[in-house]
C-alpha cells in the first residue's frame, strides 16, 4: 500500500494545477485577429511570437501567402551568408549595366545614367530592403546565382515553408500578363503603360493564376521562423546579422502597416511587400519584423494579406491592428504575471 502524506498531496495537486505564465493573451488575439480581416476584405495570415519563451500563435497557420517584396529580407540574409563565407565583401563592386535593370518599383532604375553604374554589395542589399528596389534584388539573386541559393540558406537554417522561386523581372510580368520585358518598363510610367495595353480579361486570368501559384509564396509561421532565427543570431555571423536587422530597422516603406500600430518608442526591423491591383483586388500588401517595445520586450510580428478588395489605405490599417493585437496580447500578461 502507497502512503501519501497531507504535504505529498498537496505537492501532487500543486504540480498538476499550476501552469507556467502565459506570455500571449490567445484568447484576445483570437478576437482581434478575427476582427482585422474582417475589416480587411481579404485573408489575412497572422504569425506572432514572443521571443523569449518561444509561444506563438498563428492564424490561417500551414496556408500560403504571396511574398512579394518580403522576399527581399530573406535574399539579403542569403548575400550576407556569402559575405560571412569570405566569397564576397560589402565593398565588393557589381556593375549594372541598363539591360540588367529590372521593373517598377525601382528607384535605382529611374535615377539610372549611362549605359553602366557599379554600386557596392551594401549598397544594393540596403536598397532592395530599405527602399524595396526591383533592380537592386535582382541583380544580388543573379550574384548569388539564382533564387535557388536563397532556398538553400533557408533550409540549412530550418526555415521551411518559403519559397523564393523568380526574379522580379519574372514575377511581376507574370503577374499582369506581359508577355515579355521592355527596357521602358523599368520605370513606373512605362511599366503602367505596358499593364494597360493588356486586355482585362487577359488581366483578370493572370492575377487568379498568380492566386494560385505556390511560387514565390510562404506560410505565416514559416516567415516568423526566419525572422526568429535571424533575431537570435542562428543563421548569421554576429556583423552580418547586426549589418541586416540595422537596414531593416531603416526600411522606409510601410508607415502605416505594423509600425503604425505599436506604441510610441517602438522600434521595428521589417520588410514590407506589396503588388499592383487587378480590377480592383489586390494580391499581396504584408509586414514582417521585429518589434522592440519601450520597455524591451520583443515581438516577432507577420501580417500577410492577399486578395483583398479594399483601398490600400483599410489594407495597411489592418497590418496596423495586427501589431496592436499583438502588443495588446503580450501587454496583458507581464514579465513574471499570470
Amino acid at each position: 500500500m502507497i502512503r501519501l502524506s497531507l504535504f505529498s498531496v498537496a505537492a501532487v495537486l500543486l504540480c498538476a494545477c499550476a501552469a507556467p505564465p502565459r506570455a500571449l493573451d490567445v484568447t484576445r488575439l483570437e478576437r482581434d485577429i478575427a476582427a482585422a480581416e474582417a475589416r480587411s476584405g481579404g485573408r489575412l495570415g497572422v504569425a506572432v511570437v514572443e521571443p523569449t519563451s518561444g509561444e506563438r500563435w498563428v492564424h490561417h497557420a500551414g496556408q500560403r501567402f504571396p511574398l512579394q517584396s518580403t522576399f527581399k529580407a530573406p535574399l539579403a540574409a542569403a548575400v550576407l551568408a556569402r559575405v560571412d563565407a569570405g566569397a564576397l565583401s560589402l565593398d565588393t563592386k557589381i556593375e549594372v549595366r541598363r539591360d540588367d535593370l529590372s521593373v517598377c518599383w525601382s528607384p535605382l532604375a529611374e535615377s539610372f545614367q549611362g549605359e553602366a553604374q557599379s554600386f557596392s554589395v551594401l549598397d544594393l542589399i540596403t536598397e532592395s530592403v530599405t527602399t524595396s528596389d526591383n533592380t537592386a534584388a535582382d541583380v544580388l539573386m543573379h550574384q548569388l546565382g539564382g533564387p535557388e541559393s536563397v532556398n538553400v540558406l533557408l533550409s540549412k537554417s530550418a526555415v521551411v515553408g518559403i519559397r523564393v522561386d523568380r526574379y522580379e523581372r519574372d514575377l511581376q510580368l507574370q503577374f499582369h500578363g506581359l508577355a515579355a520585358y521592355e527596357p521602358a518598363m523599368s520605370t513606373c510610367e512605362g511599366m503602367d503603360a505596358a499593364v494597360a495595353r493588356v486586355p482585362k480579361d487577359e488581366q483578370l486570368r493572370a492575377y487568379e493564376a498568380y492566386l494560385r501559384d505556390p511560387r514565390d509564396t510562404t506560410t505565416p509561421e514559416a516567415a516568423a521562423d526566419f525572422l526568429l532565427k535571424l533575431d537570435r543570431g542562428e543563421m548569421l555571423g554576429p556583423t552580418s546579422t547586426r549589418v541586416l536587422l540595422d537596414i531593416m530597422y531603416a526600411t522606409k516603406t510601410g508607415a502605416q502597416r505594423l509600425r503604425a500600430g505599436l506604441p510610441p518608442g517602438a522600434r521595428l526591423a521589417h520588410k514590407t511587400g506589396t503588388s499592383a491591383d487587378t480590377e480592383g483586388r489586390n494580391g499581396a500588401t504584408n509586414d514582417i519584423g521585429i518589434a522592440t517595445l519601450p520597455d524591451g520586450r520583443k515581438l516577432v510580428i507577420v501580417a500577410l494579406l492577399t486578395d483583398s478588395n479594399a483601398p490600400q489605405e483599410t489594407r495597411e490599417a489592418a497590418l496596423a491592428d495586427v501589431a496592436r493585437a499583438a502588443v495588446g496580447a503580450l501587454a496583458s500578461t507581464p514579465p513574471g504575471g499570470t
